[in-house]
């Protein structure tokens, strides 16, 4: 017997996708049932590395090494998801399973989680795209009746990932250039017109928590700024 494995978002959509297509035996980490298999990505299981994965030297921040520019992008999967990672590596990796189904979000950032998990796996198997805006079950059995082919959302996969890529090297470089003492200057602090909030484009916990730490530090140094500078732009523009 073959299977199609269904991957979806989170484990309640997964749920409520195994309930519709009988998918109804439990096991670790999915469902099965019915010639499926319905697992679940927990959020972004694989993500883009930080700085300092690429070289140690960028887990401390200097003026000096900026601007920060992967030549390959490099990319990681979080501790406390590897558990979930393998299990869907494991299912795509079964003989009996002959395609994929990803239904995660309907979206961009839906179809880059899917996708990285897909080329971290080293999956080559052929898969379809479920695009529902709605868990009804009616929704559900309706999208399931006009699954598409997944290259049909490659667009849509290259514009999540150049988003994806374009954040990290903003909030990377902007906020360690914002916040760094300017180098020949090192007692005045940032320019008080560099908003470091304005540096991250995402509103995950993770980079919310940075903002905050670094929107602390930029505020308790504004009041040391005295005089205004005509040549910042100059003055902390990145050696290539």
């Amino acid at each position: 017997m073959s299977y199609q494995l269904i991957i979806a978002e989170k484990p309640s959509v997964a749920r409520s996708i195994a309930g519709v297509i009988g998918a109804d035996k439990k096991q670790d980490g999915y469902m099965e049932g019915n010639g499926y298999l319905v697992s679940w990505c927990i959020g972004h299981l694989v993500s883009l590395a930080d700085a300092g994965t690429y070289d140690e030297r960028f887990k401390k921040w200097r003026y000096d090494d900026l601007p920060i520019l992967p030549q390959e992008w490099q990319y990681i999967i979080p501790d406390d998801k590897k558990k979930q990672f393998d299990t869907l590596r494991s299912l795509m990796e079964r003989p009996d399973v002959t395609g994929l189904v990803c239904a995660t979000d309907a979206g961009r950032e839906g179809e880059l989680i899917f996708r990285f998990v897909y080329q971290m796996a080293g999956c080559k198997k052929p898969f379809q795209r479920l695009w529902i805006s709605s868990m009804e079950d009616a929704a559900i059995k309706d999208g399931f009746a006009h699954l598409k082919p997944g290259t049909d959302y490659d667009n849509l996969y290259q514009s999540a990932l150049c988003r994806a890529q374009a954040d990290w090297l903003v909030g990377i470089n902007a906020t360690r250039l914002f916040l760094h003492p300017l180098p020949q200057d090192p007692d005045r602090g940032p320019c008080p017109d560099a908003d470091p909030e304005k540096c991250w484009l995402t509103g995950r916990p993770r980079s919310a928590a940075f903002r905050k730490r670094n929107t602390t530090l930029f505020r308790s140094r504004r009041a040391a700024w005295r005089r205004p500078v005509n040549a910042w732009e100059t003055q902390t523009t990145p050696r290539p």
